[in-house]
């Protein structure tokens, strides 16, 4: 019996050292970057037509808000409207259409901002500059137009210079691109058509 609780003890020994010498399991690689700057290939995975939660995931942040614009413009189109007024002089109707036509207009709002996040050492001096709009974009919604790696404020000029204004085109910049932007404007108010009455005379000639 002595034998045997001998054998036992050196059994549990044997395996404890077996134990302890096993090697480490390697350690997991290293996680996304979350770090509340912006490195040079996050700023490469910017793009024409991101939005701005898109933009936040992949720069860890929604950045400092420089500037908010609204160049947009009034549109609209003439409605037809009016009524009928009659008049009997015991022998005859005589009737008449009162014109109250109008034209109904709306806002349509053309919003640029430019956001500036802070750069991760390495990546060179200043901020990182991005320009949003809700206008180049075939889809709706603010979104990337254009970036620059330093000088968000430069990014003002795209949108404030009124010799960028013209009517709609597309336009799909290149990275840092920032000389072609175009603003769509209103071609104007259409002149007054010459509207028939909404109803029949109430009492037509014979």
């Amino acid at each position: 019996m002595k034998k045997f609780f001998l054998a036992l003890m050196a059994s549990f020994l044997m395996a404890g050292t077996v134990a302890m010498i096993a090697p480490a399991a390697p350690a997991s690689a290293a996680g996304p970057d979350r770090r509340a700057c912006v490195t040079r290939a996050e700023y490469r995975m910017v793009h024409f037509g991101q939005t701005t939660t898109q933009v936040a995931r992949i720069l860890d942040g929604w950045g400092y808000l420089v500037d908010w614009n609204d160049s947009g413009y009034y549109e609209g189109g003439w409605v037809n409207d009016g009524y009928w007024t009659s008049s009997y002089d015991g022998w005859d109707w005589y009737d008449e259409w009162v014109d109250l036509s109008y034209y109904d207009e709306y806002w349509v709002p053309e919003i640029d901002t430019v956001r500036s996040y802070p750069k991760c050492s390495g990546f060179g001096r200043g901020r990182v500059g991005i320009n949003f709009d809700n206008y180049t974009h075939a889809r709706s919604g603010m979104r990337v137009y254009t970036k620059v790696a330093s000088n968000p404020r430069q990014l003002i000029d795209l949108y404030s210079w009124s010799s960028m204004r013209a009517t709609a085109r597309s336009v799909v910049p290149e990275a840092d691109d920032s000389t072609h932007k175009v603003i769509p404007q209103s071609e104007g108010r259409a002149p007054k058509p010459d509207f028939a009455p909404l109803t029949p005379d109430p009492h037509p000639s014979k």
